[in-house]
């Protein structure tokens, strides 16, 4: 088995830290723009206006956002998420995690009353306020992906219906200038490639609808040649009203006494 490479670590602040708790400290040179669900919708909501509509209900796109996309350090090596099945935490944990944090820092009392038995309060602190930072970070990443995605297939949408009107214009064009090629080999390459994926999917069609003919067709066969087979075994039979062997003929006379 390969000996995988070490994990860095790294510490983010806590997206709403509670008083009296100081923060970990930051990864220097590392920033994450959002922290929590509520700081993505801002984030989105400040820096691009939102989706437009006209009378035809037409949803228009937004212009994509400049964002810093944090990356991953390069000694991370993904783990299997199947390894940390059964410790995920639940909400009204990570809803909890600040108070206790707040609550063990101010006070000796904790190890007083538990002692050596417990964990070590400032890493038992340090992982509570780690785990609900990295929640934070999380769900604002998924509920921000959300927004993106959609945003991604409205742009599309409406550049994959410009590209097919620049199609035929190009495609009436090219006859009269044959050097359009050369003149546009991007936007050549652009409309081939709509080309191509038509005629894809075309050739997957015509594929199918002969695959799907050859079946009915085999299956047809199959059928024809398997009913005479049954009508000549049927017809082999013998009668029930025919009898097979000669029966005994009554001898004249009756039974004597």
């Amino acid at each position: 088995m390969p000996t995988k490479k070490p994990v860095q670590h790294t510490s983010h602040p806590v997206a709403h830290p509670a008083a009296g708790v100081p923060p970990p400290t930051p990864n220097p040179g590392k920033t994450v723009p959002i922290s929590s669900t509520t700081a993505a919708a801002t984030a989105a909501s400040s820096s691009t206006p939102a989706p437009s509509t006209t009378a035809s209900t037409v949803v228009l796109s937004t212009t994509p956002p400049v964002l810093v996309i944090p990356v991953a350090p390069v000694t991370f090596v993904p783990e299997d998420m199947k390894t940390f099945r059964g410790f995920f935490a639940k909400t009204a944990q990570v809803a909890a995690a600040p108070d206790v944090a707040v609550e063990l820092s101010g006070s000796n009392a904790y190890t007083q009353t538990f002692g050596a038995l417990a964990p070590e309060v400032s890493g038992f602190v340090q992982l509570l306020q780690n785990g609900v930072t990295w929640t934070n970070i999380r769900a604002g990443f998924e509920a921000y992906l959300v927004y993106v995605k959609v945003q991604e297939a409205i742009t599309w949408k409406a550049a994959l219906t410009d590209i097919e009107q620049v199609k035929a214009v190009y495609d009436v064009a090219i006859q009269q200038n044959a050097q359009l090629p050369k003149t546009f080999p991007a936007l050549t390459r652009l409309i081939d490639a709509t080309s191509t994926i038509a005629k894809k999917a075309a050739a997957t069609r015509k594929r199918k609808a002969t695959a799907l003919a050859t079946d009915t067709s085999s299956a047809a066969a199959r059928t024809a040649t398997t009913t005479p087979a049954s009508a000549s075994t049927t017809n082999a039979a013998p009668s029930a009203t025919s009898p097979s062997t000669p029966t005994a003929t009554p001898t004249p006379g009756g039974a004597s006494h």
